[in-house]
């Protein structure tokens, strides 16, 4: 089984006032949903930077943490960041002026199946029912990257992650995909408790 892989970027887009009077610099750190792996991420960074004051904001994931770096108002003192999917930035236009600070970690694509759907390939999820993510977030652009670029005409479903696996479970979707670093407590249960009713 072949796994597709995308880097997460760390973005920024800097905007530098008075920072030599400022006891401490403010950053401003987009993340993804609360309960997600961006959003910890983020909270790590915190802690582990406790010289500096940074600000964690949960956002709807990659496409808008680039529209708040662009387009928020701005930030007279200290710098904006964000957690970005690699391939959400082959979709920005090319007069979008950010700056790329580092790749994080690299997060795998996992197609989520009801085992009574007998989806085995890519292809096999022609004309089936398919979670992509919410509208805008990053899973929901890979996913279309991936219908576009192989010519699959599945039948785009957006939900959020814990809705789109009960509804796998169900059965009243076919499949979802979701893209995740590892681990993931999700894809463990998977793997265990719930491989009666659904595979990877």
């Amino acid at each position: 089984m072949h796994k597709m892989i995308l880097k997460i970027f760390f973005l920024a887009h800097f905007f530098v006032g008075a920072l030599v009077h400022a006891e401490k610099p403010q950053i401003t750190l987009f993340t993804a949903a609360v309960d997600g792996t961006y959003q910890k991420m983020g909270k790590d960074l915190q802690l582990a930077c406790n010289t500096l004051s940074i600000d964690v904001m949960p956002s709807e994931g990659s496409l808008q943490n680039v529209n708040s770096l662009i387009k928020d108002p701005v930030i007279e003192l200290g710098h904006r960041f964000a957690f970005v999917q690699h391939d959400v930035l082959s979709v920005l236009p090319k007069t979008v002026q950010i700056v790329t600070v580092l790749p994080l970690f690299i997060e795998e694509v996992n197609i989520i199946a009801n085992k009574q759907s007998q989806i085995s390939t890519l292809h096999d999820l022609q004309n089936k029912k398919v979670s992509i993510g919410l509208q805008g977030s990053g899973n929901w652009i890979t996913a279309n990257i991936i219908k576009n670029s192989l010519g699959i005409r599945w039948i785009n479903i957006e939900r959020s992650t814990p809705e789109s696996i009960l509804e796998v479970l169900s059965g009243e979707i076919d499949a979802m995909i979701l893209v995740s670093g590892t681990p993931n407590k999700m894809l463990a249960d998977i793997s265990g408790s719930m491989s009666k009713y659904i595979k990877l």
